[in-house]
């Protein structure tokens, strides 16, 4: 995320945490430069956390194949030992 996004999204939370104590008061619209900051502050975060996602997807990917499919072998297994077995061994 880029620094001034970060900056500026901790600037309006601390505006608007400390407007939320003076008194009851409607609550402004926010400009359009806030909302832009506000958006892009947002998109910046969506990216930098799929980008975490899709890494750490990557990372576990072949552990995650290797455990399913084993996963499956036991199923399979089990399966077949149920049939031999309700078979009488025959």
């Amino acid at each position: 995320m880029k620094r001034v996004g970060a900056y500026g999204i901790s600037a309006l939370l601390g505006v608007g945490v400390a407007s939320v104590g003076c008194g009851e008061r409607a609550e402004a619209p926010l400009t359009n430069a806030e909302r832009e900051l506000v958006a892009q502050g947002y998109a910046d975060s969506v990216r930098a956390t799929a980008t975490l996602t899709d890494s750490l997807c990557e990372l576990r990917q072949a552990d995650l194949v290797s455990y399913f499919a084993d996963s499956l072998y036991e199923v399979r297994l089990g399966d077949i030992e149920r049939q031999v077995a309700g078979s009488g061994g025959k």
